[in-house]
């Protein structure tokens, strides 16, 4: 009866949803926390709507059964990147989708800069140590060059 309660409880785990989401961009629950850990890297990223921060949330990447491969902490533009696989590759766009918003936004022009460099990796930039990512959306219909 106790295990048919905890296989139940599984079953129904609210949260599988949003990992099963997660695993579909690529990104898996680290199954020890931080422990054992082949991987442990931090980039910083900055998301700006006409010169106004957009705050990236603390938590994101964290439910109650997991703690994503990515994920931050507290709302201070850290992202976390952590793994088991020493070499798996995590991209800007994983971790968009994961905070529920996507690279691009309609009616607004990107700029993108890594490291103070120009880029146009948008989704597909892979997330290395300490890089530091400014994305900077500039509105379309004020006619503002980009």
């Amino acid at each position: 009866m106790i295990i048919g309660l905890f296989a139940l409880g599984r079953l129904s785990d609210p949260n599988k949803k949003i990992t099963a989401e997660w695993e579909s961009y690529g990104v898996a629950c680290l199954p020890n926390g931080h422990q054992n850990l082949g991987q442990h890297i931090h980039a910083t990223l900055h998301i700006e709507i006409e010169g106004t921060e957009e705050t990236i949330p603390a938590n994101v990447g964290v439910v109650s059964t997991c703690m994503a491969e990515l994920h931050t902490h507290e709302a201070d533009n850290v992202v976390h990147i952590e793994s088991v696989e020493k070499d798996k590759r995590f991209t800007l766009g994983a971790f968009m989708k994961m905070l529920g918003k996507d690279i691009e936004r309609p009616g607004y022009g990107l700029e993108m800069t890594v490291d103070d460099n120009s880029s146009t990796e948008y989704s597909e930039l892979v997330f290395l140590d300490n890089q530091r990512i400014l994305l900077k959306y500039i509105d379309f219909s004020q006619n503002k060059p980009l």
